[in-house]
């Protein structure tokens, strides 16, 4: 998926590279400014804002700018922050305040070119910022990863200039969207994710948090028609008892206790096996550094629960008993093979109808599935190790896209019908 997003953007990189964006709430007379045909670094003109030489000095209330200049390699020019800017490169940053209510009167008094404020900021706050003789900018985080080299061409000319920035910010975002691919998850699992218990407060796939959370493996339970943070609870018992499938619910920091004391939530299979975790929330809103460490951190999280979960037994829904010296390799062909084919059909890996042969397709649909679950064997061998975690509810699912080959796996069959497609 997000190969295919880089070369889109790459494409357009060329349109994109003609736009500047910083956006200010309509009270404050909200603009778009398009620039085209750039032939000087300065002036940049932001809004109603006009930039007339490169800021070396800045203070940064906003954390999700604080993290995309770190990723572009401005850290050594913030001399201020708010308390929501917790990044390691700004722990000796000096404090002023948090991003809803600083510290107007020591910021005025600050020596700083650039004041960059939190969208959360209260207008009456914002025009007393901007009496402290200051540029005062105000920019909306990306709607999507799509959005990130727009976004990052935006605060690279205010940096460098419409020229230069222009390639600075194309070339940062670039970095931040390769790193994040190289993060992407192999596995999937499925669940919700909740910043409050009021239906309304949870991440849907139209908001930017969804596809940091399908980077890392977790395909979202919300649906299409489930926008806007709206997702009803009933949907969240729904998919937490299908089976054959472990469900998580990850929440905000802080959260976990409430979701284990709510009524109808602790019921479900998720609190009884303790699959709720816990993440930061600036690892699903940053857009910088942040980003990258949040996709690695729900991997690792995911991991380190499943580590310690065996999960449920299901192998007596699919008619197969696992005893102790059980093996299964390739030229078996029995009721158990077409269990085992089954299995990883359901979680995604087989790439060939089910027949009850072992052949070179199931060996390697096999393989697949013991590398991404760190079984003992990588051999495709089917041993009770391989299938105690196969027929497992904490089973990790395939998260690449199986091209089904319909040609039927014989005896004979030397060759491996197998592939994937990156969506």
């Amino acid at each position: 998926m997000l190969k295919k997003l880089i070369a889109l953007i790459m494409v357009g990189g060329i349109a994109i590279g003609l736009l500047t964006s910083c956006h200010v709430p309509k009270s404050m007379g909200e603009i778009k400014t398009v620039i085209k045909d750039e032939v000087t670094d300065y002036p940049v003109k932001c809004g109603q804002q006009q930039i007339e030489q490169s800021p070396q000095k800045l203070i940064v209330l906003d954390d999700n700018i604080a993290d995309i200049l770190i990723a572009c390699g401005y850290a050594g020019k913030i001399v201020g922050k708010s308390s929501e800017c917790t990044q390691k490169e700004m722990q000796n940053v000096k404090e002023y305040g948090s991003n809803q209510k600083p510290d107007v009167t020591n910021i005025n008094k600050a020596t700083a070119d650039i004041v960059f404020v939190s969208s959360v900021i209260e207008d009456k706050v914002y025009q007393e910022l901007k009496e402290g003789n200051k540029t005062v900018l105000k920019m909306s985080a990306a709607d999507s990863l799509k959005d990130f080299e727009l976004m990052y061409t935006n605060v690279c000319k205010i940096m460098e200039g419409n020229l230069k920035g222009a390639d600075v910010g194309k070339e940062k975002s670039r970095k931040v969207l390769d790193d994040l691919n190289k993060a992407e998850s192999n596995t999937v699992v499925k669940g919700c994710f909740l910043y409050g218990l009021d239906g309304k407060s949870a991440v849907t796939k139209d908001m930017y948090e969804n596809e940091i959370l399908s980077l890392a493996g977790v395909q979202n339970i919300a649906g299409d028609s489930d926008l806007h943070g709206n997702l009803d609870t009933a949907k969240i018992i729904s998919a937490d008892k299908q089976e054959g499938f472990a469900f998580y619910i990850f929440c905000e920091s802080g959260m976990g206790t409430k979701i284990f004391s709510d009524k109808t939530l602790k019921t479900t299979n998720a609190v009884i096996k303790s699959r709720v975790i816990e993440v930061p929330k600036e690892y699903l809103t940053r857009q910088g550094v942040t980003a990258v460490k949040g996709v690695q951190y729900l991997i690792s999280a995911i991991r380190s629960q499943n580590d310690t979960a065996s999960g449920a037994d299901i192998s007596a829904d699919y008619g197969i008993t696992l005893y102790d010296d059980i093996l299964y390799t390739i030229g078996a062909e029995d009721s158990y093979v077409l269990a085992i084919q089954k299995r990883l059909d359901d979680l995604g890996y087989l790439s060939i109808n089910q027949t009850g042969y072992f052949g070179e397709s199931t060996a390697e649909a096999l393989k697949l599935f013991q590398t991404n679950n760190g079984t003992s064997r990588r051999d495709g061998v089917a041993d009770k190790d391989t299938l105690d975690k196969l027929f497992s509810t904490s089973a990790f699912a395939n998260s690449q896209k199986i091209t089904k080959n319909t040609l039927p796996q014989t005896p004979t069959e030397s060759a491996t019908f197998y592939s994937v497609s990156v969506t």
